[in-house]
């Protein structure tokens, strides 16, 4: 849950998704610097297909801890995580 001064310096628009989120007994996650609401329950899996990105592309870190491709559909978000996603570019 964010302390009173990251609340404060939120927006308006995060504070009451923040507040609708806890009021439907879903969370609020971090992804990329950004607050998204999510579903209790839900998976890594579940909300990179939300957001529109393939998880077999996609890098995700919760809570600065790699998460293993293998286990995107039985990682559940909880309150309060921080995901980092990434989606490698191949090249030269």
């Amino acid at each position: 849950m964010r302390d009173e001064a990251e609340y404060k310096g939120a927006s308006e628009a995060e504070r009451l998704g923040a507040r609708r989120c806890r009021d439907a007994e879903g969370v609020t996650v971090t992804v990329n610097g950004r607050a998204q609401e999510a579903a209790a329950g839900e998976t890594v899996e579940t909300l990179l297909e939300r957001l529109g990105l393939a998880a077999r592309y996609a890098l995700v870190e919760r809570n600065g801890e790699p998460v293993e491709r293998g286990r995107y559909g039985t990682t559940a978000l909880e309150d309060g995580d921080t995901l980092v996603v990434a989606r490698p570019v191949a090249g030269g």
